[in-house]
């Protein structure tokens, strides 16, 4: 009989202040099945555990190793199940002198005949079975322990047992700076730990015990799902102020189960942003990106649930929020099942309602398209004899000499500051449109080409009607409207806006915006434009006019709106109020004239005595206090005009959907696709601008 000590060493010289390894409990479960079937006619597998474990246990290991030794045994278990289940009795075989082989038994005595075992009674761990005990068993039980002298009482010495020296040390660095780059980069940890093993070769990096360092997938994988949770729990008792959202459909990464394998759906998300009041003009505009969500269907009851689902369960604090940033979709602004209504209830609080004004700016000019050369027809293709032009290169077409200019003499002197944060297409319609006022037409800008034409991209649907233009192959009189409005209210309107993007600069924004209308625009043209502003025209709500006198130079502003705040605190308010449309006045000249705003002073009514303002569908309704304004004096903003930096436009959610896009299509599952949409919002916020490189000699 093969003793024990022949083949692994005594039991008594496993050290009982480690852990076995996996090898090591895989051939004391093989010492233990030759005795069992020594001892029996069939090997009872499932009591070999409650064999190994009392021995361990003697040996002074803990609970928690002999659950891990329990674990390794079961797998074993599991594999030679497997393998008994193949009917093919060589194949059997095959597997088992595979699994000596991993072991590192001596295969060149397969096939010797079986010693003799011990006696039905059984033994202990590390004794010697009876030879008289012997039973004939097949070719199969005969390999598994090789004969050797079973009187041996040699001592065990590691050093003859190089197989049985403790494993190298996992390595234990940490790598959080490379896992959120990788992810930033949109490099997988497969890529990644190729490239970073071979930086390490190159740089002969090697751990303490003078092992060179390699990094698995594994490794990198591992250290961006840490990475990922630790941005997300970041979030916890983050306030909100103010709150902006936008939803888009994406290409999602799901996971295909019966397939098993990644398929791509589209599915809809909507992703938020925080902004603060008392931020710098970089911090105002970025946000800080806290994640996205999962919508079902686009209605207002599904993601005002959702935004509250998402942050109640990152823990944010909701007490100071005061704003709701989105865009004019009905969904988002309807008075009775809008988002932001249904927040309004949820809350039990007013919200202030900011709708992009870049947003805002834009819709005009789709409408003049659409009613002057044609509806669209398509995604990207519109009706129109102008439209079908568009849809070709027209940077390729050759630039006149004699192309019609237009004089604009107040048109913005944007700042370099602000031109670096332009989009390419905003930059390019910036300099299209001071090519057409001055008549100088620069080298690099005839040939430049423009972005794609979409309908939720109008910047280069103007970029490409100023070409055009400048161009002169299109002698239709309505291209000169189109490019009028362009250059005398579109661009000028868009550029104010960029320039100074504060709330309180919304209302003014607006009024200028009218003004404009009705000093370049014809008649036909300056009717449909006014009557688009006038459907979106939520910065001539009276909060938002009050705000914008409170944050005025004048003097005489502040005063009127301190005025009316200080008589609306006197009458009591419900704590939610319905955000209404107000009826736009097309003449006025100051901001206050925006709305019809008065007080009532005659009757016994309801409103007796109260300021309100005309709505679009409701009549006159009350004005209410801004909710940045509650509970706070009203004395200081006599000497000190309003300061509240958040932005009047939503770029800064533009950014977080384009954020959100390319990290579900990486990650498959929620949580995993909303910490790498974190992990890359950080990396690029701590990475941003030039990054210091080091030389190696």
């Amino acid at each position: 009989m093969v003793s024990f000590s022949s083949l692994v060493g005594s039991p008594q010289a496993f050290q009982s202040d480690r852990l076995l390894t996996s090898r090591e409990v895989m051939r004391l479960f093989l010492f233990e099945k030759q005795r069992l079937a020594t001892s029996s006619n069939d090997a009872v597998f499932s009591s070999v555990a409650d064999i190994i474990v009392p021995y361990l246990q003697s040996r002074g290991y803990t609970t928690v190793q002999h659950r891990n030794v329990h674990r390794a045994v079961d797998k074993l278990f599991q594999s030679v199940r497997q393998a008994c289940k193949w009917k093919n009795q060589q194949r059997v075989t095959s597997f088992e002198l595979n699994l000596l082989n991993l072991f590192m038994v001596n295969n060149s005595n397969f096939g010797t005949p079986k010693p003799c075992g011990a006696s039905a009674g059984g033994g202990s761990v590390g004794t010697t079975p009876d030879a008289s005990s012997c039973s004939e068993q097949d070719d199969f039980d005969a390999a598994e322990e090789p004969p050797s002298d079973p009187d041996s009482e040699e001592e065990y010495r590691p050093e003859d047992h190089p197989e049985d020296t403790p494993r190298r040390k996992k390595c234990r660095i940490r790598l959080p700076e490379t896992a959120k780059m990788l992810d930033r980069m949109d490099v997988g940890p497969e890529c990644g730990a190729k490239i970073l093993s071979s930086l390490c070769k190159d740089m002969d990096v090697r751990d303490e015990d003078g092992h060179r360092v390699v990094l698995t997938a594994s490794k990198l994988r591992g250290e961006t799902d840490r990475q990922g949770k630790e941005c997300y729990k970041q979030l916890q008792n983050l306030k909100i102020h103010g709150l902006f959202f936008d939803g888009k459909k994406d290409k999602t990464a799901v996971r295909n189960k019966e397939a098993k394998r990644n398929d791509i759906e589209t599915e809809s998300h909507c992703s938020l942003v925080l902004h603060y009041p008392d931020r710098t003009m970089e911090e105002k505009q970025e946000g800080r990106y806290i994640g996205h969500i999962n919508l079902e269907n686009g209605t207002g009851v599904n993601i005002a649930c959702g935004i509250m689902d998402y942050v109640e369960a990152a823990k944010l604090d909701l007490s100071p929020w005061e704003l709701l940033g989105c865009d004019g979709t009905v969904s988002n602004t309807g008075h009775l099942e809008g988002v932001h209504a249904h927040l309004q209830r949820i809350l039990k609080k007013p919200l202030f309602l900011s709708v992009c004004l870049l947003h805002h700016v834009e819709l005009p000019l789709r409408h003049l398209v659409e009613e002057i050369d044609g509806p669209t027809s398509g995604p990207e293709q519109f009706s129109g004899c102008i439209g079908k032009l568009l849809k070709t290169d027209v940077w390729e077409l050759p630039v006149a000499d004699n192309f019609e200019t237009f004089t604009v003499p107040d048109f913005p002197d944007v700042p370099q500051a602000v031109k670096k944060e332009l989009s390419n297409d905003a930059l390019y319609l910036l300099r299209v449109c001071i090519a057409i006022i001055t008549g100088i037409v620069p080298a690099d800008l005839k040939h430049a080409k423009i972005g794609k034409l979409c309908q939720s991209r109008w910047l280069t649907l103007a970029s490409r009607l100023c070409r055009l233009h400048i161009s002169g192959t299109c002698t239709d009189p309505n291209l000169r409207l189109l490019v009028n409005y362009i250059v005398q209210v579109y661009y000028k309107t868009y550029a104010n806006i960029k320039m100074k993007c504060t709330l309180v600069s919304g209302p003014g924004h607006l009024l200028n915006e009218i003004q404009m209308i009705r000093e370049h625009c014809e008649a036909r043209e300056r009717d449909i434009a006014l009557k688009t502003v006038e459907y979106n025209n939520y910065f001539a709500h009276p909060e938002a006019i009050l705000l914008a006198m409170l944050g005025s130079d004048d003097e005489s502003d502040r005063r009127k709106a301190i005025s009316i705040i200080s008589d609306i605190r006197g009458f009591s308010r419900r704590t939610t109020r319905v955000f209404l449309k107000p009826v736009l006045n097309r003449t006025a000249v100051t901001v206050f004239q925006l709305a019809n705003i008065k007080k009532f002073t005659s009757g016994k009514g309801r409103l007796s005595g109260q300021w309100v303002f005309l709505t679009q569908s409701k009549g006159w309704q009350l004005v209410t206090e801004p909710p940045m304004t509650l509970g706070k004096p009203l004395d200081e903003y006599l000497t000190t005009p309003l300061k509240i930096n958040y932005p009047c436009h939503s770029q800064s959610v533009e950014r977080a959907v384009a954020l959100t896009s390319s990290s579900v299509k990486r990650k498959v599952g929620y949580e995993k696709q909303r910490n790498l949409g974190l992990v890359k919002y950080n990396s690029r916020k701590e990475y941003k601008g030039k990054v210091a490189v080091k030389r190696f000699g």
